[in-house]
């Protein structure tokens, strides 16, 4: 089990109401900013670090995510402390969002990170079993939020252990230097090329948990929609950030 995993696990109140549990273990298994999975890690990592053109960001840049985009309506949610020095990023916001005209609900946790060293070979497909939840299915998707867009995602289904036994689905993907991907490929491709640094990286995942009160909501199909009604939003914040001001937020215009 995984350092995150293990701290989810024990957070206080954990077996108390899907909700909570859902949020807490969406967001230990999200906090694997960019986790590289699979060969050279170490080597990776020390690799790119050898570059100075990362652009760090202020905390608090990211809580400036609209609380309301298109049609959905979002709220803070807290994250326990630990998980978050734990996972060392450098900005995150963690929201739930609930629609509101059908009152779909999802998480949203972001994490924005420069720093390849500090980065681990944490993925939802290792943190959520780790947690004791199971994985029941995986697969790699495009969205198209415009025209010209094509977004790419992982989607992951986990079971819960004990007697609730509801999925939840987890939406994945990452965004490296204003590219997206499902996985760690840009990272890995980037050492591959002879690119000797990342400016900024960040990692969006979405959950969604079969609602009791709607079965018939699918929530494959809510993340999906969230996905796409949020990912302009997200990209323009994530653009504005720190491509005007290398070594964090841009000035809002006046």
């Amino acid at each position: 089990m995984s350092r995150i995993a293990k701290q989810v696990a024990t957070i206080p109140g954990h077996s108390a109401g899907w909700e909570r549990r859902a949020v807490f273990i969406a967001a230990g298994a999200a906090i694997a900013v960019l986790g590289v999975s699979g060969i050279g890690f170490t080597g990776l990592a020390a690799y790119l670090e050898r570059g100075s053109g990362t652009r760090a960001l202020p905390p608090g840049t990211l809580s400036r995510l609209p609380l309301e985009i298109a049609g959905w309506r979002g709220s803070d949610m807290p994250i326990d402390e630990s998980i978050v020095r734990a996972a060392d990023v450098d900005d995150y916001v963690s929201r739930r969002y609930i629609h509101v005209s059908d009152n779909d609900v999802v998480d949203l946790w972001i994490a924005f990170g420069v720093r390849a060293r500090d980065l681990v070979p944490h993925r939802p497909e290792v943190c959520y079993p780790g947690a004791g939840w199971t994985l029941r299915g995986a697969g790699e998707i495009a969205l198209h939020p415009d025209e010209e867009t094509s977004l790419r995602a992982r989607i992951l289904t986990f079971v819960p252990g004990g007697l609730d036994r509801r999925p939840q689905v987890v939406l994945n993907y990452y965004i490296v230097d204003g590219q997206t991907c499902e996985d760690v490929s840009l990272l890995r491709s980037r050492a591959w090329r002879g690119q000797g640094s990342i400016g900024y990286m960040a990692q969006v995942q979405i959950t969604s948990r079969l609602n009791p009160a709607d079965p018939t909501a699918s929530p494959e199909r809510v993340v999906r929609q969230f996905a796409t009604d949020s990912f302009a939003e997200i990209r323009g914040l994530l653009e504005r950030a720190t491509t005007t001001h290398p070594g964090g937020l841009a000035k809002e215009p006046s």
